[in-house]
């Protein structure tokens, strides 16, 4: 009886708090936001899907309302991707989550994307800190009773920052150019099968294989939109995953306008990545997919042009094998001499447990991440060490920029300009506009290897 009784006191508690607490978790309605730092006052209008449809006066106002709906609507999944690219999981769900930080801090994403908001141009950054700022508005007056999340696990999020939004690109960009792991095994398998069987197994793309665009003339196309663009070839080898785009010239259409579909495959999950919204302003208009946490549209349209987007499955990493220097253990050789480690100490927060403190070593080609997966160690001796390349660690990243810039290009050649500034990870767009153009562009950069 006793049971019973503690468990219906259970059952009636959580009930209780279900019926207080989820009307804060669901969408509202139509809702007009005021706010210190908004210029006027915002409208968010929801369509019978929830989908928010946003009318301001300026377009920053515009993404303080953004960041507004998209912490009442999902800011544990926003939660979640900061404290992931931060590596500061552990901080929350213990020592399940040790592993994750040590490779995010090893990587450095965080500090990366910290850097990457103080290098961004005044307004595009302007625009990230408008976001942020609604993102803390709903959690400083709206947030209600506390998320079951954060109930659960008992702590308290903290504001949003400009680099918790840039983040995001940064674990894009990983998770699309992840081919090194494919580099590990070949070479594992190349010590017991020999150069030849591994070439058997992973040959070399066909030359008489299917292609995007045929017989392209890259220094031409380049040149036809006075060096704007930012065309690049794609890496031989057969990629490892797919989306779909196209687009339909006006001659190939009843409606006889250009048409542009565009279904980017990324995994399931609930709930999904992305998060449909439409922005009025009176210099802006955009329809399409955003992403929880980032204030631009990264696939949709802006009333003029339209793009898609799909994975090039390029291969913008390298492993570099370092030999640790026999004189002195904290350096390694390069052809100029031996050359110190950067180094540099990362103090992990566990709940529950104590701090943990690792040592990341980096060389100039980017972190040693042989110390973080055992793995390598049977493709080098033990007197080296395994460094990581890769184009989303380089610095000057300014993405976001391309990003904010394509949502207001209003042609090919404005379209050529955003992305130029693209670094990663590399990706494929597709182009139509209201005029009756179609394009095809890969944007982003690639290693130009010998």
């Amino acid at each position: 009886m006793i049971v019973l009784a503690l468990l219906f006191s259970v059952v009636a508690g959580a009930g209780a708090w279900l019926a207080t607490s989820l009307p804060w978790q669901l969408p509202f309605g139509d809702t007009e936001v005021s706010a210190p730092g908004l210029d006027k006052p915002v409208t968010v209008v929801r369509d019978e899907n929830g989908v928010p449809h946003i009318t301001a006066e300026t377009a920053n106002d515009a993404y303080f309302a953004l960041g507004y709906v998209h912490a009442q609507d999902r800011f544990w999944q926003m939660e979640t991707m900061r404290r992931f690219g931060a590596g500061r999981l552990a901080e929350v769900v213990g020592a399940a989550a040790l592993d994750n930080d040590k490779w995010m801090r090893t990587l450095g994403l965080y500090q990366l994307a910290d850097r990457q908001g103080k290098d961004l141009p005044a307004p595009v950054r302007a625009a990230v800190e408008a976001y942020a700022r609604g993102v803390n508005h709903w959690m400083s007056n709206d947030i209600g009773l506390p998320a079951l999340e954060f109930a659960a696990l008992r702590y308290k999020p903290e504001p949003w920052t400009v680099a918790d939004s840039l983040v995001w690109g940064k674990m894009m960009a990983l998770r699309l150019g992840g081919n090194w792991w494919d580099e590990v095994l070949r070479a594992q398998m190349a010590e017991k099968l020999g150069p030849d069987k591994v070439r058997e197994l992973w040959p070399a793309y066909p030359t008489d294989a299917p292609v995007t665009i045929a017989g392209l003339d890259v220094g031409s196309a380049a040149s036809a939109v006075a060096g704007l663009g930012a065309f690049a070839p794609l890496p031989a080898g057969a990629p490892q995953g797919a989306s779909n785009v196209w687009a339909l010239s006006p001659e190939r259409t009843e409606t006889g306008g250009a048409l542009l579909a565009n279904d980017p495959h990324l995994g399931f999950r609930a709930p999904i990545l992305w998060y449909l919204a439409r922005i009025v302003t009176p210099e802006l208009s955009l329809t399409g997919a955003t992403v929880p946490g980032v204030p631009f549209h990264i696939l949709g349209h802006n009333g003029t042009i339209a793009w898609g987007i799909t994975s090039t499955q390029s291969d913008i990493t390298d492993l570099f094998i370092e030999k640790v220097s026999e004189e002195d253990p904290a350096s390694y050789v390069t052809p100029d001499g031996d050359e110190a480690f950067e180094t540099r100490e990362e103090t992990i927060a566990v709940k529950d447990a104590a701090d943990v403190k690792i040592t990341v070593r980096s060389t100039a080609h980017g972190p040693v991440i042989s110390d973080l997966r055992p793995n390598l160690t049977s493709i080098i001796g033990e007197d080296h060490v395994v460094a990581l390349a890769a184009t989303y660690l380089q610095p000057d990243d300014i993405t976001a920029a391309a990003i904010h810039d394509l949502n207001r290009a209003k042609d090919w050649v404005g379209f050529n300009r955003a992305l130029a500034r693209f670094q990663g990870p590399q990706q494929n767009f597709a182009y139509a506009d209201t005029a009756g153009n179609i394009g095809f562009l890969t944007a982003g950069i690639v290693p130009n290897r010998g």
